[in-house]
Formats: structure tokens, C-alpha cells, sequence
């Protein structure tokens, strides 16, 4: 257990990570690309670091790492980086027992949480995964 002020810390640096990624994406003028990328990263912050995290609260990202996964499998069943995005969103649906989901939920939503920070780094790459070619 971290102390109350680290907690405190590492969760505003992430606030303003996600706020930075998602005005990332915002400054494309893209509208759909902006409200799916504020809907998948609020709901991994808000089920990574809020500080009254339940079991249950992992089902608020588990449908937007869904539609990522199914973003690249549309295009392409072949793509494994969609099979990893359903295998990290089939990780937060784990019942093995509280010693396994200690941490295997928040390690499986710390990787989707880096993998849509490096999708959205670069908004082209975010808008492309998502939507394909950039629309004009």
C-alpha cells in the first residue's frame, strides 16, 4: 500500500497525462475521433486510479477496449494487435480469485492504458486505428 500523498501524486500526473492525450486528439478538429478517445481514456482513469475501485468497476472500460479491438479486426482478422486489445479487455472479466485480480486487472488495464497513450500520441495514428484513412 502506497502512502495517502503518493497516491495522491500519481493520480493527478495521470489526470493531466489523460487531459494531455485527449487535447491531443481534440486539437485534429475531429469530433468522433475526440469523444471516443475522451470516453475510452476517462473510463480507464477513472477505473485505474479512482480510489474506491471495486470489482466491478472494470466493466466501465471493458466495452470501449472492445471497440478498439474490433477497430483493427473489422479491417483485418488477421491483426493480432486487435486480438491483444480483446485479450487485455478479457483479463478485466477475470474471476480467479482476489489474490490473481489483485494484479492481473490493474497490470492488463496499465498496458491498455500505455497502448492508448501511444495510439494517441500521434492523433493521426489514434484517428487511423479507429476511423482508417483520414477523413478530408
Amino acid at each position: 500500500d502506497l502512502p495517502p500523498l503518493l497516491r495522491l501524486a500519481i493520480r493527478g500526473v495521470a489526470a493531466l497525462a489523460t487531459l494531455a492525450l485527449a487535447l491531443r486528439v481534440a486539437a485534429t478538429g475531429d469530433a468522433a475521433a475526440t469523444g471516443f478517445a475522451v470516453l475510452v481514456l476517462s473510463g480507464a482513469y477513472i477505473t485505474l486510479f479512482n480510489p474506491r475501485n471495486e470489482d466491478i468497476s472494470f466493466l466501465v472500460v471493458i466495452p470501449a477496449l472492445v471497440a478498439v479491438a474490433l477497430a483493427a479486426l473489422d479491417r483485418d482478422l488477421a491483426d493480432w494487435r486487435g486480438w491483444l486489445w480483446l485479450v487485455l479487455a478479457a483479463a478485466l472479466l477475470a474471476r480467479r480469485g482476489i489474490d490473481t485480480e489483485r494484479w492481473l486487472k490493474p497490470g492488463a488495464l496499465v498496458l491498455a492504458y500505455a497502448g492508448l497513450a501511444a495510439l494517441m500520441l500521434r492523433p493521426e495514428r489514434w484517428r487511423r486505428w479507429m476511423f482508417g484513412p483520414a477523413r478530408s
